[in-house]
């Protein structure tokens, strides 16, 4: 293939899914195999829900237990798909450091003050440490926390809570979870 111009290259190329139309400056990104154009220079993403009373049921203490609300995706770059509660990064290179950030209010199900943990997991695997909290039966508890991470592609990022001292449910009532 011989050379030609840019312009003519880039203009041959789709947009990436996500990527709002074109304006300013533009960017090509490789996504399995294909070239595609994007505004996007930048990885990011944010999924959350609000006023949520569905229930994480803990069946056994100390386990990490996938969150049982569905969280909604509001924005994702090329770089970072969403499905079925988590975010893939799905660029070819990886990115490092990145923020991985979580927010969450929450309400316990049952009497008595009980200790969570909170995590965000990287391919399934927690990441080094985890956000604690003492959830007591008078009203909602509230943690946030953020941690630096290095990304490759096809990690898979989710959230995760374990109860530390028994099996008591969990009401996750607000969550925002967000990369980049």
């Amino acid at each position: 293939m011989g050379n030609r111009p840019f312009n003519q290259y880039y203009d041959e190329r789709i947009e990436a899914s996500g990527s709002p139309p074109p304006e300013g400056d533009f960017y090509l990104i490789e996504r399995t195999g294909v070239v595609n154009k994007t505004t996007f220079g930048l990885t990011g993403a944010l999924a959350s829900f609000e006023d949520d009373s569905t229930v994480t049921t803990i069946a056994t203490v100390d386990t990490w237990t996938d969150i049982a609300n569905t969280l909604i995706e509001e924005v994702t770059t090329p770089t970072v798909v969403f499905a079925a509660n988590q975010f893939t990064y799905v660029a070819a290179n990886s990115i490092a450091p990145i923020a991985i950030r979580a927010a969450i209010s929450c309400m316990k199900t049952e009497a008595s003050a009980m200790d969570y943990k909170l995590v965000i997991t990287i391919n399934g695997t927690p990441v080094i440490s985890s956000m604690s909290v003492s959830v007591d039966d008078t009203g909602r508890s509230f943690l946030s926390a953020t941690w630096y991470r290095a990304l490759q592609q096809n990690d898979i990022i989710s959230l995760q809570v374990k109860n530390i001292g028994g099996n008591h449910d969990l009401m996750i009532t607000d969550c925002q979870l967000s990369v980049g």
